[in-house]
């Protein structure tokens, strides 16, 4: 099983680092298959970190977009919409008791 687990940056930096001067030292001694095959897993190791950090960033706006989301229905809709009917529903009904359940919900307590 595979877990979801970040792509260390350092790491991704050191092993680039080590493919650009391991191409050198298989250019110098003209083992030119190997210096490219170690050139095509830099470029797709690049790629896919560029991809990474695009989708991160995708990530990260819907993080932000369902945050704000968030607040506005629960603070600046539900808690004033709650609040409201708390003041014009009778105590004593069944509905002031799911409205009450309803405010516990929303509020996890």
């Amino acid at each position: 099983m595979i877990y979801m687990q970040g792509i260390n940056k350092t790491q991704h930096g050191h092993l680039i680092a080590a493919l650009t001067q391991l191409q050198q030292l298989l250019a110098q001694n003209g083992e030119v298959k190997a210096m490219q095959q170690a050139a095509i897993y830099q470029e797709e190791l690049e790629s896919m970190m560029a991809g990474y950090e695009r989708l991160l960033a995708e990530l990260l706006t819907q993080i932000i977009a369902y945050r704000e989301q968030y607040d506005e229905a629960k603070i600046k809709f539900l808690s004033v919409k709650l609040k409201e009917l708390k003041k014009v529903i009778p105590q004593e009904s069944l509905v002031f008791f799911l409205l009450k359940q309803n405010i516990q919900q929303a509020y996890g307590t």
